[in-house]
């Protein structure tokens, strides 16, 4: 690695790894709707302090996937048919149209890659792995959604995806 390849390295804070593991977490169905979490337990797992569990959550709440159990913790957001339905409709509003705007403007050198995100996802499908057919049709469309240049969009998609994958990997979880 140059060192020109390491000054652009991501920065990332500790709230933001403990909120990218929570989120990841609720999203892989590791953490159930209507059980409270406290942020001295959840610290003690990724070996943070509460405060940083406590900020990540409030990332999440901003998000809808928990909510804030004041002087308990939180508790994982339930989606429920209807919100399924709502984001859907969403999504179709909104993914649809910038597809078809941004494709023309994708360089020919990029094929080669976007192709290769789009086998993933078959790949994931043939093995049956939910969680890897997920993660890997997310990228190829927020990918897609890069190329109209909104941040804020490609954003507002990928929360809006995150609680589908929420639902999706409650129904992937085996029966107890």
């Amino acid at each position: 690695m140059s060192i020109d390849q390491f000054t652009q390295m991501e920065k990332v804070s500790l709230r933001d790894k403990v909120s990218r593991a929570l989120r990841a977490a609720i999203i892989a169905g590791e953490m159930d709707p209507g059980v409270v979490y406290s942020a001295p337990t959840l610290g003690a797992r990724f070996g943070v302090s509460a405060t940083r569990v406590r900020e990540a959550m409030l990332d999440l709440a901003r998000e809808n996937l928990i909510s804030i159990v004041p002087n308990k913790g939180f508790r994982v957001t339930e989606v429920a048919e209807k919100d399924l339905d709502d984001i859907t409709q969403i999504r179709l509003l909104l993914e649809p149209p910038i597809v078809r705007d941004v494709t023309p403007l994708i360089p020919a050198e990029d094929l080669p890659r976007l192709r290769e995100l789009a086998a993933n996802i078959v790949e994931g499908a043939e093995k049956g792995d939910l969680v890897e057919y997920t993660a890997a049709d997310q990228i190829f469309h927020l990918t897609l959604l890069d190329y109209a240049d909104n941040p804020r969009l490609t954003t507002l998609v990928s929360d809006l995806r995150d609680h589908i994958r929420q639902a999706r990997g409650r129904w992937a979880k085996p029966e107890d």
